[in-house]
Order: structure tokens, then sequence, then C-alpha cells
């Protein structure tokens, strides 16, 4: 984080000194405007190097190895008491978040008044996305996102769907697309079959290998939670690993017919010696997940982290059997894809 947070203070930092010096030497009279090009193309080309080196090292003070698992659920656990055992024995304690985002960065539907949801999750959670399911092969996706909605369609019996465009033909039938637009936004066929219509054109204008509209305004929940209902009349909730991601998967006739994704918050316990980092993520669902956060190429004996993780669980009132059970896999780098990704190299996540 700190090496994120001064990659941005460099850019800004760097970004104002250019701009002063553009001033100044476009306000010269003396120079010509070959020779102030010659020099603009200069500074630019530092001002790029500049950038290029901060986030090289942003890279380099953000880049960690580690031991990670993935995550276990283990029932029903007193979530408040945990983070309370684990302050009274001296860890750090970060959060509440919700996925890798605090509240104010969160995304989605805030605690929808849905008393059947209420019931499970509690009063704190986010809706993040729904899906509806009109057949084996094609289904819908509503993601919410800052006000808006963002309504996408897929069609899984498509050769190479990666590949080849997205047509108005690998769409369910109207009256399906409709139902399940209506039912997202709570309007009336009307609006559904202006949003579809606008789908289609913008499938036919574009030729992309997906189709998807965003609608700029949120979803109408409690018409969605009826409408899953009428359609799947038994359902249940799948487990947490930690990180509070939890879906409400909907049932009818021993078929999926949609599911609800919700996340819950989740707190991260951190034991640090060292310089190594050992870190319990819990959710209030029993979702558990650990790791250890150690210099790039550093490693450990699995003996002496599982030993840590043993006291950690005593400590904060989890059963330290518990720990036996985790499976780990290493990885010496974590910013090697990144930097992949940035550089353009052959780096795949």
């Amino acid at each position: 984080m700190v090496g994120i947070t001064a990659f941005g203070l460099s850019v800004i930092v760097s970004g104002t000194i250019f701009a002063w010096l553009m001033l100044c030497l476009w306000m010269k009279r003396d120079l010509t405007l070959q020779k102030k090009s010659q020099i603009t193309l200069f500074l630019l080309a530092g001002l790029a190097g500049v950038v290029y080196a901060s986030f090289a090292f942003a890279l380099i003070s953000t880049d960690n190895a580690s031991y990670y698992s993935e995550g276990r659920n283990l029932g029903n656990i007193d979530y408040a008491q945990i983070l309370s055992n684990a302050r009274q024995a001296g860890y750090i304690v970060k959060g509440p978040n919700y996925l890798d985002s605090d509240i104010s960065e969160a995304t989605g539907l805030w605690s929808p008044r849905v008393s059947q949801v209420r019931a499970y999750l509690g009063d704190d959670f986010w809706v993040s996305s729904v899906d509806y399911y009109f057949s084996e092969h094609v289904y819908m996706e509503a993601r919410f996102e800052n006000g808006s909605t963002v309504v996408s369609f897929f069609n899984e019996s498509r050769q190479s769907p990666s590949f080849t465009l997205f047509e108005t033909e690998h769409l369910p039938d109207d009256e399906m697309a409709i139902g399940g637009l209506k039912a997202i936004f709570g309007g009336s066929d009307i609006t559904a079959r202006t949003y579809l219509d606008q789908l289609k054109d913008n499938i036919k204008e574009e030729g992309s290998t997906d189709a998807a509209i965003i609608v700029a305004q949120p979803p109408d929940f409690n018409s969605i939670y009826t409408d899953m209902k009428s359609r799947g009349g038994r359902f249940n909730f799948t487990e947490t690993t930690g990180n509070g991601s939890i879906r409400q998967v909907f049932h009818e006739d021993g078929r999926v017919t949609g599911s609800i994704n919700y996340i819950v918050q989740n707190s991260k316990i951190i034991h640090r010696e060292s310089g190594n980092d050992h870190v319990i993520q819990v959710d209030p669902r029993g979702g558990i997940n650990i790791q250890v956060r150690l210099a790039v190429g550093a490693e450990m004996p699995e003996a002496d982290y599982r030993s840590v993780f043993i006291k950690m669980f005593s400590d904060v009132g989890l059963d330290p059997g518990e720990v036996e059970h985790f499976e780990f896999e290493y990885t010496p780098s974590s910013g090697s894809q990144i930097a992949g990704q940035f550089y353009g190299s052959n780096y795949r996540q």
C-alpha cells in the first residue's frame, strides 16, 4: 500500500513539475517553434521514464512471497468475540472489509430490506449481482455498480464463445429476456422492451463477443427477490471461505433457475514477526482463510507457520485443531503477474 501511494504521489509531483516547465517553455519568445517542440518531446520522454521507474518501485515495495490456502468454512462462530479476543491478544485487526474494499469503496446494493435475507445474513451486506438461468446454456447476469446496472447475456452453446461474435439469435427468446429485465428494474413490459431493443442494436452495431447494456439506474431488489422465488421454490446458501462472498441459489425440479450474489463483511487478524505476516481472514458466516506473507523469494518451514497459526487460533477462540486441515500452496512473488501485464511479458494469471 505504501508503494502504491508513493507511486501515485510521484505521478502527481512529476506531472505538476512537467506542467510548470511546459508553461515556462512556451512563454519564452526567444525560442523557435521547432526548438520548443524538441524540448517538449525530451521532457515527455523524461516524464515517461519517471512514471515507469515509479511503477517498478511500487511493485517491488508491495511484492511478497506467500503461503496461501483456499479457505474453509468452520460453521457457527462468534465473529465479534473472535475479533475482540484478537485485539486483547495484541494482534493487528484490519476491517471490516467487503472482499478487499472498505465500506466507502465497496460497490453494489447496501443491505436491502428483505426479511428472508436479513434473517440469514444480518443487516450489513452488499448485493453484488444476480444471475437468471433461462436454459442449460443461456443466462443473464446483472451487476450493480455505483448506481447503475450492467446487464449481460451469455450463450455457452456457441462454438468458441470467447472468439466468435455474439449475435441476436444467441439471446433467449424475447418473452424470457423481457421477463428478466422487467424483474430487475421493477418496470413495465414497455420499459423492458426498450432495454432489449437497445441491447439488440448494440449487438448489431458493435460486433462484439459479448452482449451487454448499461442502464443508468439501480435495480429493484424486492422485485428481483420476489421473481427469483417464483421461478425457484427452493433455495440454499453457499458457504463462505473467509472473504465474505456468498451465493443464494434458487432451484426448481432439480434445475438451477437463478442466483443472487452477496458480500458480507470480513476482517483480517495479523501477527507480524521478523518481517513476516501471518494472516487469518474471517467472516461472520464461519469462513476462514489463512496466509503467510514473506519477503520476495523467502521461504519458511511448514511446521513453523503451522505452529504460529495453531497459537493464533487458540488465542482468538477458534479450534486450533482445524489448522491441520488447511492445505497450503507457495508463490515466490505476488507481483510478477502484475508486472507481466504492465510490461507486456508472457506472464499469465
